[in-house]
């Protein structure tokens, strides 16, 4: 009995070691960052590679950026060859530890896009703007708690609470939102870029 319970303390003293620092979690874009921030609790740090106001078809890593991710025990990336600059810099990191999550695990992804030369971006993997479309955002939230639980198994429980209360929170969103544009299915709608196919498809838009 003795010989077991040291052994539980032993356990524990190692569980405890293991997350001595806060999780720190690397983002490709700023919409990733915001699902995580909604599952995880201080002091998890969480920071992001492509800010808003940028262009995340094309990206210029900056070394400092570099430093980022081989110091983190995350990183969510977008996937669908959206950000392939990620690959690049998790290859530049050289992390072994890092846990590496493509937020478009599961998702059902829009069909390819043509070449067209008068579309500066196109999507020959598929649509990577997934998350444009709340339906998807459970789903996400699912990807990235997963990965989380790699990093850290000790907030199971936390992580597993979070995820199911934000899931509950976008149902409940989604409800609302398609009965207000309920009015607006079939209506067409114009965009510069074929970022919103997801949006559209979840609220019966053209």
């Amino acid at each position: 009995m003795r010989n077991a319970l040291v052994g539980i303390a032993c356990t524990l003293i190692f569980m405890v070691s293991v997350r001595a620092e806060p999780l720190r979690v690397v983002a490709s874009t700023s919409d990733l960052a915001a699902v995580a921030r909604e599952l995880v609790e201080p002091p998890v740090r969480i920071d992001v590679i492509c800010r808003p106001d940028q262009d995340p078809h094309s990206l210029d890593i900056l070394p400092r950026q570099v430093v980022l991710v081989k110091q983190a025990d995350v990183y969510l990336k977008v996937g669908v060859a959206l950000d392939p600059w990620a690959d690049g810099l998790i290859r530049s990191a050289e992390n072994p530890r890092l846990v590496v999550v493509d937020c478009s695990r599961n998702i059902e992804i829009i069909g390819a896009t043509a070449e067209d030369e008068a579309e500066e971006h196109t999507h020959p993997a598929g649509n990577p703007h997934y998350w444009l479309g709340p339906a998807n955002l459970a789903r996400m939230a699912e990807n990235i708690r997963d990965g989380l639980l790699q990093a850290d198994p000790a907030a199971s429980a936390q992580l597993t609470e979070s995820c199911e209360a934000f899931s509950a929170r976008v149902d409940s969103a989604l409800a609302h939102w398609r009965e207000i544009l309920a009015p607006c299915r079939g209506v067409g709608i114009v965009t510069a870029h074929a970022g919103w196919d997801y949006f559209a498809r979840d609220f019966g838009l053209r």
